[in-house]
Formats: C-alpha cells, structure tokens, sequence
C-alpha cells in the first residue's frame, strides 16, 4: 500500500531543493549581470579616453595647420 505522507515529504524536499537551486541561479545570473556592467563601464573609460586622445592629436595637428598658414 502506498503511504501519501511519504509522496507527500519527498515533493516537498524536490520542490524545497528546485526554489533553492533557483535562487542559487537567480544569484550567479545576478553576479554575472554585475560583472558585466563593471566590464562595460570600464570599456566606456577606455573608449572615451582613446577617443578624447584622437580628438586631442586632431585638435593639435589642426592648430600646427593654422601655425603653418599663418607662417606663410
């Protein structure tokens, strides 16, 4: 004979093991989520920068242009 109280135990601790390997999920995905908004904040800093040096080399081989009209 089957004895309800024994399904009854062994659903709860499958549902009790699934909510916690969910969290445990929720949790990595969480971190992975953090770790990657670092990675691109930290691509932004290096984008802006190489970009701000582009702009400055532009700046200064327009004012040496401006420097070589005036020259002439």
């Amino acid at each position: 004979m089957v004895d309800y109280k024994d399904i009854e135990l062994a659903q709860v601790k499958v549902i009790k093991t699934a909510l916690q390997k969910g969290r445990k999920y929720d949790n990595f995905a969480k971190n992975y989520e953090d770790y990657l908004k670092k990675l691109l904040k930290e691509l932004y800093k290096v984008y802006y920068y190489t970009a701000k040096e582009k702009n400055c080399e532009r700046l200064d081989d327009k004012i040496e242009q401006m420097f070589k009209a005036m020259a002439i």
